[in-house]
């Protein structure tokens, strides 16, 4: 009986080890993409070079323009994150004059990273976008 348990234990032992021992990377080696910036290097990609910005937000990171419910009475039925280029503000539709090669990086803020930079009025997000010659 007791060489039955010390077996079963040393299987259990053996199946732990082995479970905290794995990459959980997938094995891929590729770097992970963060989930809240694009680079100008997966802007430039085939797929997305001959779309406007807005477009290839759209394809690459279709999150960010998810519509989100209105906070208030008052919100006016604005959902969509606030857009600031070059630290200045704009809007949503001036993404689409963009082009991805113009881009050196665009990020997305939560509503409370980009009130905690920027102040009130960004409870939906932050596209921050930074143009090549910046």
């Amino acid at each position: 009986m007791t060489r039955s348990a010390a077996v079963l234990l040393a299987l259990v032992l053996a199946l732990d080890l082995g479970a905290c021992a794995s990459s959980g990377g997938g094995g891929t080696g590729a770097p992970r993409r963060n989930p809240n910036q694009l680079t100008a290097a997966e802007l430039a990609e085939p797929s997305v070079i001959s779309l406007t910005l807005l477009d290839a937000i759209q394809r690459l990171r279709p999150t960010w323009l998810r519509q989100r419910g209105a906070t208030s009475i008052s919100a006016g039925g604005d959902t969509m994150p606030r857009v600031m280029i070059n630290e200045s503000p704009s809007s949503i539709e001036t993404l689409r004059t963009l082009r991805p090669s113009d881009v050196s990086t665009a990020e997305y803020m939560s509503g409370a990273d980009a009130t905690t930079l920027y102040g009130t009025g960004y409870v939906n997000g932050l596209i921050r976008v930074r143009t090549a010659g910046r």
